[in-house]
């Protein structure tokens, strides 16, 4: 069964931030031909869903998938579908970017991979 390939709403968004990093860094063509790189492996994960690591200890059924050395695919796979929750970019400086507000907050690389977001993609 071909399972149908869902970005959520803060993956459409990661992919959005690291086209404008790497486009300010090297220009437009290099940003979007590491885009089609990222989008081609995504779409990849039709023929291989299992194929990143179970990770339960970030969420129930959470699954991370490396690619281009420096891109983590963070997805799930519900009934029918591949569902790409997040797509982190390590080529800038994640710490500063992706950091708690307070030392209670959940981590902002977080968002997307609790029950509260399950239906917003």
């Amino acid at each position: 069964m071909t399972r149908e390939i869902v970005f959520h709403r803060f993956a459409r968004a990661d992919l959005f931030d690291i086209y404008d990093y790497i486009e300010r860094q090297s220009g437009p063509v290099r940003a979007g031909d590491y885009l089609g790189r990222i989008e081609k492996a995504c779409n990849g994960l039709k023929d291989f869903p299992e194929q990143g690591t179970l990770r339960n200890d970030m969420a129930a059924g959470i699954r991370t998938w490396a690619i281009e050395r420096r891109v983590l695919i963070v997805y799930r796979l519900p009934q029918g579908q591949i569902e790409i929750l997040r797509v982190l970019y390590a080529g800038r400086d994640f710490k500063a970017s992706h950091s708690r507000t307070d030392s209670t907050a959940q981590p902002a690389w977080t968002r997307g991979l609790t029950q509260g977001y399950d239906r917003q993609p």
